[in-house]
């Protein structure tokens, strides 16, 4: 199921492209997404044949070091879509503060990456955990606003597939040294992506310009 969920993640990344998006989120929500495709499969590859298992040191840097990439992408885009300045100040605060955190769990804390997970414990679960919380309070004031207009509902849908992937998630990071009980519940986080990258798709869809749809058949004219 994990592998071939590798794949969900284009959905968005194909519906973007039956529109001209010209806002910067979205652009770099379509790099993000295509970063995060690239990692996975690399992983799929890495870790699926034998011939390229030799490459598993070097995948281990690529997911540690995509993991400051999703954090700090992430926190991001949360301060544009929430418009409470001091919540835009504690992003500014955690968009310096994540480098740090990250150097201090992955250099000096977990200075081997060649026996056992290549998660940090102590990272991955600290900003999964907040970017939670940042996402369930985005989602909160832009419900607060009650808009029906498209372009909310978009990046609405997508601050939904932030706080499910990292929801589900971080629970698991806290417990990765725990090999038995993440191995037992990891292929669970398959359905959490699933459904992140579906919420993704549906943001997307409504931020596309609505005159592409115009030449299409409605339902009453079928």
């Amino acid at each position: 199921m994990r592998d071939v969920v590798i794949f969900f993640i284009l959905l968005p990344v194909v519906v973007s492209l039956f529109g001209r998006i010209g806002l910067k989120e979205l652009k770099y929500l379509q790099v993000f997404l295509l970063v995060g495709f690239l990692v996975d499969f690399s992983g799929f590859v890495v870790l699926g044949f034998e011939s390229f298992r030799q490459y598993k040191l070097t995948f281990k840097w690529i997911q540690n070091t995509y993991c400051i990439f999703d954090a700090l992408y992430l926190t991001w885009l949360l301060r544009e879509l929430c418009p409470d300045r001091w919540f835009k100040l504690i992003c500014n605060v955690l968009l310096i503060f994540f480098p740090l955190f990250w150097v201090f769990s992955y250099i000096i804390l977990k200075s081997d990456w060649t026996s056992g997970s290549a998660m940090s414990p102590l990272f991955d679960g600290t900003y999964e955990m907040l970017l939670t919380f940042a996402s369930a309070y985005t989602l909160l004031r832009m419900t607060e606003r009650r808009s029906n207009e498209e372009s909310d509902k978009g990046f609405l849908y997508i601050v939904i597939g932030i706080f499910i992937i990292n929801c589900c998630t971080f629970f698991i990071a806290l417990f990765v040294g725990l090999a038995d009980l993440v191995a037992s519940v990891w292929s669970y986080t398959a359905y959490a992506n699933l459904l992140s990258y579906i919420a993704y798709t549906i943001g997307v869809y409504y931020k596309l310009p609505r005159k592409w749809f115009d030449h299409l058949p409605s339902q009453t004219e079928m």
